[in-house]
């Protein structure tokens, strides 16, 4: 790879860094791109840099909004299977029993915030 195709990709990783953080502060794709093209960014390619930043954004809340749906669901059962097979031992054999509704309501909140992000993407 020569000087120039390096400071080519530096550009372009420059112009992606730049788009990335003013998304990150909250300025729309709109007023992204209007930066872009006022620095010098033809119209066209910084339709892409926001699309691309765009997609990955929302792919990686969709892909963390699926892992908090898994881990809710998990705490959930798990907190209704101890809840259950600890009445059930009550009631065969009398004594007490567990209610975890801690672990279940923690489980239920994780999964709806979950829900939430996937549908969203945002």
């Amino acid at each position: 790879m020569n000087e120039q195709e390096l400071s080519q990709e530096e550009a372009v990783e420059a112009i992606y860094r730049y788009a990335a953080e003013q998304m990150a502060a909250g300025h729309s794709n709109a007023s992204v791109k209007a930066d872009l093209m006022q620095q010098g960014l033809d119209p066209q390619s910084a339709e892409v840099v926001v699309d691309e930043l765009s997609r990955v954004r929302s792919d990686a809340v969709r892909s963390a909004g699926l892992r908090n749906m898994g881990i809710g669901a998990l705490w959930c059962i798990g907190g209704i299977a101890v809840t259950a097979i600890t009445f059930s031992m009550a009631s065969e054999g009398g004594g007490s029993y567990i209610v975890t509704w801690g672990a279940i309501l923690f489980g239920g909140i994780q999964f709806l915030r979950g829900l939430w992000q996937t549908a969203s993407g945002t």
